[in-house]
């Protein structure tokens, strides 16, 4: 997935769907250096949402912040041995989860 000219990633997610994206130069950094593409997923209250992030190219690291939310997750757990990460949550309040 990319956007426009200005090679940032991310968008919305919609609950049960798929999402993908490229990290590259030009796209967002953490403050560690790290490349990231931003995603929002609309929540409501009292839901429970997994969202996975999954790579074959590099270890991924999935950061889940609002809605009362601020977890991270460097590996899932259903998928030991792999790169990819994963989490499950139940939202607090409806609104916007950003990952």
């Amino acid at each position: 997935y990319r956007r426009g000219q200005d090679n940032m990633g991310g968008g919305m997610l919609r609950p049960d769907a798929t999402a993908s994206g490229v990290l590259a130069q030009g796209d967002r950094r953490l403050d560690s250096g790290e490349f990231k593409d931003d995603w929002s997923l609309p929540v409501r209250r009292g839901e429970t949402y997994t969202v996975r992030l999954a790579s074959a190219d590099f270890d991924t690291y999935l950061m889940l912040r609002g809605g009362g939310l601020s977890q991270d997750n460097d590996d899932d757990t259903g998928q030991r041995g792999t790169t990819n990460s994963a989490r499950t949550f139940t939202a607090t309040a409806d609104g916007e989860v950003s990952i």
